[in-house]
C-alpha cells in the first residue's frame, strides 16, 4: 500500500471517529433534556435504613480444635518424581 493512500485510510479514520463523537454528544444531550421533567429515581427526604449486621463477641475458643480430613491417602515420600 502506498503511503498516501495509508494517509487516507487514517483521514477517514479520523473524520469517522470524529462523527461519532459528535452524534454521542448529540444524543446525551437530547436524552438529558428530556428528562428534566421526570423526577429523580432516588428523590425524596426520607432514608430507608435497615439493620444489616448484628454485633457479637466472638467466642474465645474454637469451635473445632483441630481440622480432621474426611478422606486419606497415599502421600508420596519427599524428593519422589513422577516420569511421564
Amino acid at each position: 500500500m502506498k503511503v498516501s493512500g495509508l494517509k487516507n485510510v487514517k483521514v477517514i479514520a479520523a473524520i469517522a471517529g470524529g462523527a461519532a463523537v459528535v452524534g454521542l454528544g448529540v444524543i446525551g444531550a437530547i436524552s438529558d433534556s428530556a428528562g428534566a421533567g421526570s423526577p429523580a429515581l432516588a428523590s425524596g427526604s426520607h432514608m430507608n435504613v435497615g439493620q444489616t449486621s448484628t454485633e457479637t463477641t466472638p467466642p474465645t475458643a474454637p469451635e473445632v480444635s483441630m481440622a480432621v480430613p474426611a478422606m486419606r491417602g497415599y502421600t508420596p515420600p519427599s524428593g519422589f518424581a513422577v516420569t511421564h
